[in-house]
């Protein structure tokens, strides 16, 4: 059983009730680790308001030192961080690598806002009324979610006692083996599922809790294909957009609003393009999609799909669990179906898998602002002429129309080698959960409606063979 990192070291937690990891790809098993208890949870606590005189009083130059120190380790250990993550959740190797990279930004960027903390006017994390932070575990990308989360209270002055998520403990773990330079007691990682979260919301000495990062039901993130674009962009873009992380995303809609009389030939070309993806070992660098985290997640996804289906979906392709390779996990096939009008009950509809439900309609223009006229979305229009497709909504409610920056911008600034490659996505994400965790949003931007304009391919796109071979 793996120990627990606590004041500065590995614990064993002997004796308690254990959890049995097992690759999703294989269902072999991988390691168990401990349900941690009260004994350990009060052990964490006390070292960490042990450690914390020491570390808020230390000067904003020293954390920042500690914090680069961090970053470099985690770049490091990128190989073997990525692994760990992919074995635990399925996630294909490339992904997994992105998300760790961008961990160590994370930790080095805070770290630059520490070094320039007199003159900068960037808000720091508010910290707690003790300086003791409990994190619980995230349920989507839980590297990156618990790295945003560390080095915006590490860098506030602020110690942690830190929950992995129960479906990726082991790489978070290791995380932490990568900032075992911190003075002991500032951060402690304990493992375990409901039981330990509950133990740990409910204990009386906890100062602030910081929940996972959770995308608004109510900003949907939707795929749109204008009548104008390029086939073949539209079919790449939409594929890679909605089946990133096998189509796993929280909030974004498993329907994609294709302007007429476009739609067919779109259907054909994205069909093509969903069934050469490869499906297998998420180990190996030329995977596109693994397997979905577990049975539970497979059995949902068929009944999601198969009531899609009843409702009047038209199947095109897949719909079905299946062995690639003869590998026995929990994989999904790539999934297409077609459906007939828009409705709003489309935009709350979750179907997390590699599932793409085409939705013709005849005018993108006329159907947008009745679709988004209460409510606030992320938009992502895959080529075409976005002015034509917009003009209602800007005529509308100019002011909730706001224009993201280059996709992969705040990869590119977080990195000092380049970057452009990395996931954009998993770049938003980690962005999101630091944002929240400097500066708790008041639900100000809930209306807001988020454009991103997608004009050429991008190099993070399936498949994944193709990627530059340096990246993996």
């Amino acid at each position: 059983m793996r120990p627990v990192w606590i004041d500065g070291g590995w614990v064993e937690a002997a004796g308690r009730v254990s959890l049995t990891l097992q690759n999703p790809a294989t269902l072999e098993p991988i390691d168990t680790v401990p349900e941690c208890g009260a004994p350990e949870i009060d052990r964490a606590l006390r070292a960490a308001r042990r450690a914390l005189p020491g570390w808020r009083t230390l000067e904003p130059a020293a954390r920042a030192e500690h914090l680069r120190g961090a970053a470099g380790a985690i770049e490091a250990a990128a190989a073997a961080l990525a692994a760990l993550a992919t074995r635990e959740t399925g996630t294909p190797i490339l992904e997994s690598l992105d998300a760790v990279r961008i961990a160590a930004a994370l930790f080095r960027k805070a770290a630059h806002r520490l070094q320039d903390f007199d003159r900068s006017p960037e808000p720091m994390l508010a910290q707690s009324a003790d300086g003791l932070r409990v994190v619980l575990p995230a349920a989507h990308y839980p590297l990156l979610d618990l790295s945003a989360r560390m080095a915006a209270a590490l860098a506030a002055g602020e110690t942690l006692v830190c929950q992995a998520a129960p479906h990726a403990p082991l790489a978070s773990l290791a995380l932490a083996g990568c900032l075992a330079a911190l003075p002991p007691g500032v951060l402690n990682v304990i493992t375990g599922g409901e039981a330990t979260c509950g133990a740990l919301i409910d204990h009386l000495e906890v100062g602030a809790l910081t929940g996972p990062s959770v995308l608004a039901a109510s900003r949907p993130a939707l795929l749109i294909v204008p009548r104008d674009a390029d086939l073949e962009l539209a079919a790449a873009g939409i594929a890679a957009h909605r089946l990133f992380d096998g189509g796993q995303r929280p909030a974004l809609c498993p329907t994609v609003l294709v302007e007429e009389p476009l739609a067919s030939s779109f259907i054909e070309r994205l069909h093509m393009a969903l069934a050469f993806l490869e499906v297998g070992d998420p180990i190996k660098p030329v995977t596109d999609l693994g397997p979905l985290a577990s049975a539970a997640a497979a059995g949902a996804l068929a009944s999601r799909v198969a009531h899609a289906l009843k409702q009047g979906g038209r199947l095109i392709l897949g719909a079905r669990r299946f062995q690639p390779w003869g590998l026995t996990g929990h994989f999904f096939q790539p999934t297409l179906f077609s459906r007939g009008p828009p409705e709003p009950r489309y935009l709350e509809e979750q179907i997390a898998g590699p599932v793409v439900a085409v939705c013709p309609l005849e005018s993108l223009a006329e159907a947008l602002p009745d679709l988004l006229r209460a409510r606030g979305a992320h938009l992502t229009i895959v080529g075409g002429e976005l002015e034509r497709v917009l003009a209602p909504l800007a005529r509308e409610a100019p002011q909730r129309l706001r224009r993201l920056a280059g996709e992969a911008s705040w990869a590119a600034d977080a990195t000092q080698n380049g970057g452009r490659d990395l996931h954009p996505l998993l770049a938003r994400f980690a962005a999101s959960v630091e944002s929240q965790a400097q500066t708790p949003s008041a639900g100000q931007d809930a209306w807001l409606i988020d454009l991103e304009h997608v004009t050429a391919r991008a190099p993070w796109w399936f498949p994944y063979a193709e990627r530059r071979p340096e990246r993996t």
